[in-house]
């Protein structure tokens, strides 16, 4: 009896078609040429825009290659389109807050926190935001909301001490700030942090 050949079928699922895009956008970006990478990721996320992993991809190949207007499109297609959107929110709402748009920054988190109350990041973001904003006092009630959900997260910690610091409370603030060292002692902002407050006190280093 004759053996059957069997010919590999295309791809023509959309998980599928994305995955072959993605292969030649990779080729692209590896050849140099950033444009028809970015063409070809659109068309994977086009097929398959539920897929994190393609908008993690366009968020970062655009923002390493200067694209920043690009880039934060990437993470709000992210956080429309993806299962798993949280992650885009946090990192857009850091950008918010790092361009001065606390407002934004501010919804973002919220969101991500209804969504995910366990979430660390979002809640240190979020008390940043609101010390920004010139509300202290809710920021100590979120970040320590934060710290009840995670009291290994050292930059809720750190946050903690600025937001202590500013609300006048220096021995707390160096407490929380001495705290979040522990937690990360490779951290250079939280070195920093502590370094300030000790000066600031009149002590010296640990």
């Amino acid at each position: 009896m004759a053996e059957t050949k069997h010919e590999r079928p295309a791809p023509d699922g959309p998980a599928e078609r994305a995955a072959v895009l993605y292969e030649r956008a990779s080729e692209a970006r590896d050849a140099g040429d950033l444009d028809r990478a970015l063409e070809l990721l659109a068309q994977a996320v086009a097929e398959d825009p539920t897929e994190a992993g393609l908008h993690a991809v366009a968020f970062h190949w655009c923002d390493e290659g200067g694209r920043a207007s690009k880039a934060e499109q990437a993470l709000r297609d992210g956080i429309e389109h993806a299962e798993d959107w949280t992650p885009f929110a946090v990192l857009l709402a850091c950008r918010c807050h790092d361009t001065g748009r606390l407002e934004e920054s501010e919804t973002l988190c919220r969101r991500a926190i209804d969504a995910e109350p366990a979430r660390p990041e979002a809640y240190s973001i979020l008390g940043s935001t609101l010390l920004a904003a010139g509300r202290a006092d809710e920021a100590e009630r979120l970040l320590r909301r934060g710290l009840e959900a995670d009291p290994t997260y050292a930059e809720l910690h750190l946050n903690l001490a600025a937001t202590l610091r500013a609300l006048g409370r220096p021995a707390e603030a160096l407490a929380s700030a001495r705290q979040a060292v522990r937690l990360d002692p490779e951290s250079l902002p939280c070195r920093m942090g502590l370094q300030r407050l000790l000066a600031e006190a009149g002590e010296d280093a640990d």
